[in-house]
């Protein structure tokens, strides 16, 4: 072989061929490629469920503040109640421990006629012992609170 130097073949080059652009006119700007026709469909039952969605939660505080309103003013009347009804046990109180005075009644049996004995007798009243098991002795058997009772001992 001779000593030019090594040709390769090569192929023809070809001038790759760009579609020609529009003008652009710098004055408008590009418009946007329109959605597919499916996206741009409004969504009415998105818009009825929300609207349904709040106006029932729109209710439901409503609705939940009236019953609060409510509790609040039910809780007023019983506190007015409680206050009233400590007023008058107050007042009880104060009568009872006026009325039970040991110088009230003395007073008041003086007025009956009632005096003091001259001289206190005591009786010893014997109980026959009872079975524990069918009758458990607690000191307050029914004979003997009828028998204080006569004497005067209870009180």
């Amino acid at each position: 072989m001779s000593a030019l130097p090594s040709q390769v073949p090569t192929r023809p080059r070809t001038a790759r061929r760009t579609p020609p652009s529009p003008p652009r006119r710098p004055s408008q700007a590009p418009r946007p490629v329109p959605p597919p026709r499916r996206a741009r469909r409004r969504p009415l039952a998105f818009y009825v469920f929300s609207s349904l969605l709040v106006g029932g939660l729109v209710l439901g505080l409503t609705a939940f503040n009236a019953v609060l309103a409510q509790s609040s003013f039910r809780i007023a009347d019983l506190s007015k109640r409680v206050q009233e009804l400590s007023q008058t046990y107050e007042r009880m109180q104060l009568q009872t421990a006026r009325l039970s005075s040991p110088g009230r009644i003395a007073k008041a049996a003086r007025k009956q006629g009632m005096v003091l004995p001259e001289q206190v007798e005591v009786i010893h009243v014997r109980i026959p012992l009872q079975d524990p098991e069918t009758h458990p002795r607690d000191g307050a058997s029914a004979r003997s609170l009828a028998l204080k009772a006569v004497v005067g001992g209870i009180g």
